[in-house]
């Protein structure tokens, strides 16, 4: 992670290689045929009329670890610091990695997910087999329609100023239709 130290340049080449990865993964979902293919159809089911989403990845090569690692680093994505897919109610998970990822691993990154989402969460698994990820668990997370965000706009729910300021900037900046 970067500190206030941290020149520009390295700055922005660090906020490069995460947009990278994630553009990559969310490619990946797409386009790599697996054992448990997801496709532009199941992302557009968790994306459409869902508010804002969560995108993630993760990847590790821990021996024993890995795939508990993999999914934390997913959960936490560096650019959105106080974010998390905490009640997330649409999920998006595909773990990819090499023909040793085992059964255990898989139930244990899904374990790690599972705890941090609406028990009535419906998830989308994936599963992409990648023999040049021999050794290594990579996952990718794209998550939705979180709890208490259609609760909030019905009640008109306000932010104090400083609260509003505090929130993270895609909260803040909302994109429009350009006509």
């Amino acid at each position: 992670m970067m500190d206030n130290q941290t020149n520009a340049q390295n700055a922005f080449k660090y906020v490069d290689d995460v947009l990278l990865q994630i553009v990559k993964s969310v490619s990946d979902i797409i386009t790599k045929h697996g054992m448990i293919n997801r496709d532009m159809a199941d992302l557009k089911s968790i994306l459409q009329n869902s508010g804002e989403a969560y995108i993630g990845m993760g990847e590790s090569i821990s021996e024993g670890t890995r795939a508990r690692e993999a999914a934390m680093k997913a959960l936490s994505n560096p650019l959105l610091e106080d974010v998390t897919i905490n009640g997330a109610r649409k999920i998006l998970v595909t773990i990819f990695g090499g023909m040793d990822v085992t059964i255990g691993e898989i139930e244990e990154a899904m374990d790690e997910i599972h705890s941090r989402v609406s028990r009535d969460a419906h998830i989308f698994y994936g599963q992409v087999f990648d023999s040049d990820l021999k050794g290594t668990i990579r996952i990718a997370i794209v998550a939705t329609d979180f709890a208490g965000q259609a609760e909030e706009v019905e009640k008109g729910v306000k932010l104090s100023e400083e609260d509003y300021w505090k929130q993270p900037a895609f909260k803040i900046w909302k994109t429009r239709k350009l006509t």
